[in-house]
């Protein structure tokens, strides 16, 4: 009896863990599947046998008097017969497994054509996927035959190719196309393009008629040429200001493309990102200005070829000024208050590379909101925003560095720019030079604290006169601001 209990008690605990056990079984994972009609709508055919070829419905082949025999590739997700119409004339195989069909069609004795439908379905829902139209020569009747039906011929270099045409009686060549010339031969035809010129490939198609006075049948030859190549970059040179930096070079062309360069330069890389290239730079902390090159090329490895360079140099490093700009709507144009001699280098901090400046205020549009670091190099004199108007200087809204420009007047330096909040210190002795600042921040009602050094080095100034003017924004003055001052 106790047997029996230990029994039943163990075959209980077996069946709790079991299901236990079987609750915790992850669901399989979902299986895709798709119906017939899917299969019928993505199957494919094609063939190696110049006799067949691909229609919108399925496919042709034309087969001569003596008959022979075409393999066709079946493609498809499920099974598939073949359903043939003539099957006295021509034999149809399917070979489901193996994904072939093929068909026979033997020796014609009778002075007609024949014709059949070769007609593939899948075979659960005899859905239609393909439709082969098969036709054959009548006895006696004319023609021909040759080596090939496809020339994919160079833009330039080897543009000859010799055909060769059987013909059971005279044959003749048809072709309007003025940069292919055709030419018969003793052994057929002989097809001479002319160098193609344009970027873009062309084709043309070249009839070989063969008749017999009462009965002709004819062979196509398609010629395609490729195009000539080219490539085009969307910068032809780029400058780069002392610092470190990184900027795109969009690269258009009709071939593959790479680019090459000298490796060992150690100043600048360059790296392949998507449909161009992103030149790199180190810091050019050495005595001189730097240039170098890229070398892009396009083509077909052979005479077709286009190639093009990239000119790149660097200037010394040295401060650049910077002005912080915050752009609060697309396509917002801001103009630089530089002024006196302005002979620099601009990055407008936006992707759009550096660009070289020579007059006072330039322009530049950006065309998405964000914050942006002008970075000015070289030679500006001074700094005047009075004659720029506040349409433009509005988005300025901070200064990140005084640089090393050889100023010399800041007067009505950032005039009326209400926006500007923030200015550096002057360690660098950028203002030894300056002899006014007269009106310098004038207006600039977001200022609401001064650097204690901003003139720490201001003994060639002259005038202060207004300088702080209408910036209701400061409640006060560092004690000592103007210490370094002789005015």
């Amino acid at each position: 009896m106790k047997t029996l209990k230990f029994l039943l008690v163990s075959v209980c605990v077996l069946m709790a863990v079991y299901a236990c056990t079987k609750n915790v079984e992850p669901d399989p994972e979902p299986q895709t599947e798709y119906d017939e009609t899917y299969y019928a709508e993505h199957a494919s055919m094609s063939s190696n046998d110049s006799s067949y070829t691909a229609t919108d419905e399925g496919g042709a082949i034309a087969f001569q008097t003596g008959g022979g025999e075409v393999v066709i590739n079946v493609d498809c997700g499920t099974d598939w017969a073949a359903s043939n119409n003539a099957m006295d004339v021509f034999e149809a195989v399917a070979d489901v497994e193996a994904g072939t069909l093929t068909i026979t069609a033997y020796q014609n004795s009778i002075e007609e054509a024949r014709t059949a439908t070769i007609t593939l379905y899948t075979i659960a829902s005899h859905i239609v996927f393909a439709v082969i139209t098969v036709t054959q020569n009548a006895y006696n009747s004319p023609e021909i035959t040759v080596n090939t039906t496809e020339w994919h011929a160079p833009a330039v270099g080897s543009l000859t190719i010799e055909i060769a045409v059987e013909a059971s009686a005279d044959w003749t060549t048809e072709s309007s196309i003025e940069w292919l010339v055709v030419e018969k031969t003793d052994s057929g035809v002989s097809l001479t393009a002319e160098e193609n010129v344009e970027t873009e490939e062309r084709s043309a198609n070249v009839s070989i008629i063969c008749s017999d006075g009462i009965r002709s049948t004819y062979e196509n030859i398609s010629v395609t040429q490729d195009a000539r190549a080219y490539i085009s970059l969307s910068e032809d040179s780029m400058s780069f200001l002392g610092a470190e930096g990184s900027y795109a070079v969009s690269v258009e062309s009709n071939f593959e493309w790479d680019f090459s360069y000298d490796t060992s330069n150690g100043w600048f890389s360059v790296e392949k990102n998507g449909d161009g290239v992103s030149i790199t730079v180190t810091e050019n902390d050495g005595e001189g200005d730097r240039e170098g090159t890229v070398s892009f090329s396009a083509g077909d490895g052979k005479e077709n070829n286009a190639e093009c360079v990239l000119k790149i140099s660097q200037e010394v490093f040295s401060r650049s000024l910077e002005l912080v700009y915050t752009i609060t709507a697309d396509n917002a144009t801001v103009k630089l208050p530089l002024s006196g001699t302005v002979d620099c280098s601009v990055d407008w901090g936006d992707g759009s590379g550096v660009e070289t400046v020579s007059s006072a205020a330039p322009s530049h549009v950006y065309e998405s909101q964000g914050e942006y670091t002008v970075s000015v190099n070289g030679t500006v004199t001074a700094l005047n925003g009075q004659t720029i108007g506040k349409t433009y200087t509005q988005y300025l809204t901070a200064v990140n560095d005084w640089g090393e420009t050889g100023l010399t007047n800041m007067g009505y330096a950032f005039y009326n720019c209400t926006g500007l909040a923030a200015l550096p210190e002057d360690n660098l002795e950028s203002f030894t030079d300056v002899t006014s600042f007269a009106d310098a921040f004038y207006g600039c009602t977001s200022l609401t604290e001064l650097p204690g050094n901003l003139f720490a080095d201001c003994s060639a100034s002259t005038s202060f006169a207004y300088t702080f003017y209408g910036c209701t924004g400061l409640s006060s003055v560092p004690a000592g601001l103007f210490g370094g001052c002789s005015a």
